[in-house]
């Protein structure tokens, strides 16, 4: 979580800006300092809790995010709550190596497929690593990740997007996925429960101001399932809700008919 951030001195003055009104002013204002957006300027908003730290209304709020967007001043997804704020690299700048790869490492992880997209062709250009020796570049050999020196800078045509097949899963069910193996798990969560289920607990979640990821789905899922002894009780009736019949054992009386004798389970001994 970043403790400091950067803010346009003249952020307000912007002709974009001057002419919104103040509760808008005050949105845009707080995304540009939020933690929610991270180093990349783009991430997940909960509207709830982002509601509640500026003292709006969430329809408020969420009105006044459609008004920035219509300005030019940030990009959103609904399907997956993210938003972008648009000229964070006008003065947002990454010159160092390490720090780059950490932003580009951070872009390849937008859920949104249209908001990567976005964030990837305003990259700023990856900083040259230092030379060494005599001033010339490094070799090969010392910038591979099995040499002695650093890995090269990765660059924004490096971001690799997942696939397309991943993302419309993603937008299907609403989840946040961060890794491969998200991916796989939510893919088995829609085939138990349904992509109907999946989207529900994940509307339940956010409406709750949490972050709809796998591990948070999953529990969800764990809290809703009935408890054993309730899976009993509904075993135990039939598909009206009546109860099923006592299991029974049968015998054969001296008429020779078969009769039908319900089972005891525990007898009590009862001596007279």
């Amino acid at each position: 979580m970043r403790e400091s951030t950067l803010v346009p001195t003249n952020l307000l003055n912007w002709p974009r800006v001057a002419t919104l009104l103040p509760d808008l002013k005050l949105i845009l204002l707080a995304l540009w300092s939020s933690t929610y957006l991270g180093m990349r300027g783009c991430g997940l908003v909960p509207v709830n809790p982002f509601a509640s730290t500026l003292g709006l209304d969430p329809a408020a709020l969420q009105s006044g995010l459609d008004i920035l967007e219509k300005a030019g001043l940030i990009a959103s997804d609904h399907k997956t709550g993210e938003i972008f704020v648009c000229d964070w690299y006008r003065f947002h700048k990454f010159n160092s190596p390490k720090i780059y790869a950490s932003l580009v490492s951070s872009v390849a992880k937008i859920e949104s497929f249209e908001l990567r997209t976005i964030v990837t062709s305003l990259l700023p250009p990856a900083p040259a690593y230092p030379s060494k020796g005599n001033g010339s570049a490094p070799s090969a050999a010392a910038i591979s990740p099995k040499g002695n020196g650093n890995p090269p800078a990765p660059t924004a045509a490096s971001v690799a997007a997942p696939s397309r097949t991943a993302d419309v899963q993603c937008e299907q069910t609403g989840a946040v996925i961060r890794d491969e193996s998200d991916r796989v798990q939510i893919g088995a969560l829609t085939d138990t429960h349904g992509i109907d289920k999946i989207r529900q607990i994940v509307s339940e979640i956010r409406t709750n101001g949490g972050y709809p990821f796998i591990s948070e789905i999953n529990k969800t899922i764990r809290k809703n399932e009935p408890s054993k002894a309730e899976a009993a009780k509904i075993r135990a009736r039939g598909l009206d809700g009546a109860l099923m019949p006592t299991p029974r054992s049968q015998r054969i009386g001296y008429d020779g008919v078969v009769y039908d004798t319900p089972v005891i389970k525990n007898p009590v001994r009862v001596t007279i």
